[in-house]
C-alpha cells in the first residue's frame, strides 16, 4: 500500500487539479523566465503520460535547485510526488523520492530550504524502509548526511551517514560505497580531522580504482586536492588536479574536465583555467557547471580585480547569473560585495541594508559573515561606532562555531575599533582574545603540518599497496595469458597429431572450427582493453570492431581448414600412417612375427 497519498480527491479530479497547478506555475512567475526554464515548463505541460510528465518535472525541479529557486523546486517535487502516487507505480515513486534535485542544494541556503529538503528525504527513507529496499534506504541516509553537512552540522551528518554503513555490504553497490566514504571524508574535513578525511577518501579511491570507474576516481582526486589545499600544500593540490584533468581528458569525461579546470582556477587564480572551463561548459548540457563557472568568474572580478564596473556589467549581461542571485534570497548582498571590495563603501552599505531584513532566515555561519562585511564597510566609511556594533554582534555569533582564524581576525578588529574610541580597557581585553585565538590558530597550523606528514605517510603506504596489487594482478594475467597460449598451441598440435589416424573431413572441420574459436577469443582478449579505450566503451563501435576482426580472420580459418584437409589426405601421409600404424604395433603381421622369431633364434645361438 502506498503511504504518501495525502489528498482524498479521486484520481481523475486529482489529475485535473495537478494540470491546473502546473499551468498556473508555468504562466505566473514573478521572476523573469530563462529560455531553459520556459522549455522545461513546456515539456511538463505537453507530456503525453505520467512517466513523461514525472521525468519533465524532475528536470524542472533540478533546474530550480541549481538556480536557487528552492521554493519552486519544493513545489515541483511535491506535485511530482502526488502524480507518482496517483499513478500507483512504484518505479515512478522511487524516481521522484530519490531524484538528483536535492543534490544541488547550496550551503548558503536558508533554514526553511534545508528543513524542506530534510523532510522530503525523510519521506524517501520511510518509503525505502516500508518497501524493504536497503539500497534506497542507504541512499536516503547519504542524502540526509549531505544536506546536514551543507547546513554546517557535520556531527549530525556523520551520525546519519553511519546508519548507511551497515547496509552497504548487503547491497553490493560499489558506487554507493564510494559516495559514502567521500561524504564521510567531507564531514571529517569540516570538523578539522584531515587524517580521518584522507582515510575515507583513500577508501573511496581504492574502490573506484579497482572497479576502473574513472568518473569516481576523478571525483576522489578532486577531494584529495581540496584536502591538501586546506592543509596549505597548494603544490601537491595542483599536481593532483592536473592528474585528475589528464584522467578525465583521456576518457572524454567532459563534466570532470570542467570541474578540474574550475578547481585549478580557484587554487591558482589563473584566469586561463577558468576561461577554458567556461568554454567547455558552454558545450555541455549541465546547467550546474555553466552557472558555477560564471559564479567563479564574478568572484574573480569582485575579489581579485576589485573591478565593480566590469562585475556589474558581467552580472547584467548574464541573465542566468542574475536569476541565480535573485533566487538566492539576498541579491542586494552580492551587489554590496561588488562595491565593498572596490572600496565604494557608501554604495556597499546601501545594498547591505536591504539584506538585513532577511538575515534571520539563514544559519549562524551566514549571519556572522554578513555582519563582519557590514562592520568592515562601516570601518572603511569612517563610521567606527556602527562598525563596532556590527563587529561585536558578529563575534557573539562566531565565538562558538567559527574557526580560530575568523575569531582572531574579528577580535583584532574590535580591539582596534575600541582603541580608536579611546576605550583602552576594552581594547586590551579584545587584544588578549585576539592573541589567544592567534595562538590557537598557530597550534592549528602546526597540527596541520603534522597532519600533512601523516597524510603523506598514508599516501606512501597506499601507493605502495596499490603498486603491489597492480604487480600481482599483472603477474596473474600474464600467467593466464601464457596458459591460454599454451592451450591454443596444444590444440593445433593435437589437430596435426590426429592426422596419424584415419579421420573424416567432418571431424577435421569440427576440430579446426574449435581451434579457430579459441584463436579468435584469444585475440579479442588481448586487444579488449585497447578496444574499449579506442571506442570509449561504446557498445556499437565495439560490436562493429569485433565483426571486422571476424571478417579478417574467417578467410584465414578457411585457408587453414583447406590446408589441413589436403595435408591429412595426402598420399605421403597415408604411407607414413601405414608405417607407424598403432594397429601394426599391437597386431603385427605374420611376416613381421617370423622375422622377429628368427632374430630371437640367432641371438639365442650366440
Amino acid at each position: 500500500m502506498i503511504i504518501y497519498r495525502s489528498l482524498s480527491l479521486r484520481k481523475v479530479e486529482m489529475r485535473k487539479a495537478l494540470i491546473l497547478i502546473l499551468t498556473i506555475i508555468s504562466f505566473t512567475s514573478n521572476i523573469a523566465q530563462l529560455t531553459k526554464e520556459a522549455v522545461l515548463r513546456n515539456q511538463v505541460i505537453h507530456s503525453q503520460n505520467d512517466k513523461e510528465k514525472i521525468k519533465a518535472l524532475s528536470a524542472l525541479a533540478n533546474f530550480y535547485m541549481v538556480y536557487r529557486a528552492d521554493k519552486k523546486a519544493d513545489s515541483v517535487l511535491q506535485i511530482q510526488l502526488s502524480l507518482a502516487d496517483i499513478s500507483n507505480e512504484h518505479t515512478l515513486i522511487k524516481e521522484t523520492l530519490f531524484s538528483d534535485a536535492l543534490n544541488n542544494i547550496q550551503s548558503w541556503s536558508d533554514i526553511t530550504t534545508f528543513e524542506r529538503a530534510l523532510a522530503f528525504t525523510e519521506k524517501g527513507l520511510q518509503y525505502a524502509k516500508v518497501e524493504n529496499l536497503p539500497e534506497l534506504e542507504a541512499l536516503a541516509y547519504l542524502k540526509k548526511g549531505s544536506i546536514l553537512r551543507k547546513r554546517s552540522r557535520p556531527q549530525e551528518a556523520i551520525l546519519e551517514l553511519s546508519k548507511a554503513y551497515p547496509l552497504i555490504p548487503s547491497i553490493k553497490n560499489d558506487s554507493l560505497e564510494v559516495v559514502l566514504y567521500i561524504e564521510l571524508g567531507d564531514c571529517f574535513a569540516g570538523i578539522g580531522e584531515p587524517v580521518a578525511a584522507y582515510t575515507q577518501y583513500n577508501r573511496s579511491y581504492a574502490i573506484s580504482y579497482s572497479e576502473k570507474n574513472y568518473k569516481l576516481q576523478s571525483l576522489c582526486l578532486r577531494r584529495f586536492a581540496s584536502l591538501y589545499k586546506s592543509l596549505g600544500d597548494a603544490g601537491q593540490a595542483k599536481k593532483i588536479l592536473e592528474k585528475s584533468l589528464e584522467l578525465d581528458q583521456s576518457h572524454n569525461n567532459l563534466p570532470g574536465q570542467i570541474e578540474d579546470l574550475y578547481d585549478l582556477a580557484r587554487l591558482t587564480d589563473e584566469i586561463l583555467y577558468l576561461e577554458k572551463g567556461l568554454t567547455l561548459a558552454a558545450t555541455s548540457t549541465n546547467e550546474r557547471l555553466k552557472i558555477y563557472g560564471k559564479i567563479i568568474y564574478l568572484s574573480h572580478l569582485i575579489v581579485n580585480l576589485q573591478d565593480s564596473e566590469h562585475a556589474l556589467k558581467y552580472l547584467e549581461q548574464n541573465q542566468d547569473l542574475k536569476y541565480y542571485y535573485e533566487n538566492q534570497g539576498m541579491p542586494a548582498y552580492t551587489i554590496g560585495n561588488i562595491y565593498k571590495y572596490s572600496k565604494q563603501y557608501d554604495s556597499a552599505l546601501h545594498y547591505y541594508s536591504m539584506t538585513k531584513a532577511v538575515l534571520h532566515r539563514y544559519e549562524e555561519t551566514v549571519q556572522y559573515n554578513f555582519l563582519l562585511m557590514m562592520a568592515e564597510a562601516y570601518e572603511g566609511n569612517g563610521n567606527k561606532d556602527s562598525a563596532l556594533i556590527y563587529a561585536e554582534n558578529a563575534y557573539s555569533l562566531s565565538k562558538i562555531s567559527a574557526t580560530t582564524e575568523f575569531n582572531a581576525s574579528i577580535t583584532d578588529m574590535i580591539s582596534r575599533l575600541y582603541a580608536t574610541n579611546e576605550n583602552l580597557a576594552k581594547a586590551y581585553e579584545f587584544l588578549r582574545y585576539s592573541a589567544d585565538y592567534t595562538a590557537a590558530t598557530k597550534r592549528t597550523i602546526d597540527q596541520r603540518k603534522l597532519s600533512l606528514l601523516a597524510v603523506a605517510r598514508e599516501r606512501e603506504i597506499t601507493e605502495q599497496d596499490m603498486a603491489e596489487a597492480v604487480t600481482k594482478k599483472r603477474n596473474e594475467k600474464q600467467a593466464q595469458y601464457l596458459l591460454i597460449t599454451i592451450g591454443t598451441a596444444v590444440l593445433f598440435i593435437i589437430l596435426i597429431v590426429l592426422g596419424m589416424f584415419p579421420i573424416s573431413k567432418t571431424t577435421i572441420r569440427m576440430l579446426n572450427f574449435v581451434a579457430f574459436i579459441c584463436l579468435f577469443e584469444f585475440i579479442i582478449l588481448l586487444i579488449d582493453g585497447w578496444l574499449h579505450d579506442l571506442t570509449h566503451g561504446a557498445p556499437l563501435y565495439i560490436w562493429l570492431a569485433k565483426i571486422i576482426i571476424i571478417a579478417l580472420l574467417l578467410p584465414l580459418h578457411h585457408t587453414l581448414e583447406h590446408v589441413a584437409i589436403k595435408f591429412l589426405s595426402s598420399q605421403k601421409l597415408q604411407k607414413f600412417r601405414q608405417r607407424i600404424s598403432l594397429k601394426k604395433l599391437f597386431h603385427p603381421s605374420k611376416k613381421t612375427v617370423r622375422k622377429i622369431e628368427e632374430n630371437l633364434e640367432e641371438s639365442t645361438l650366440v
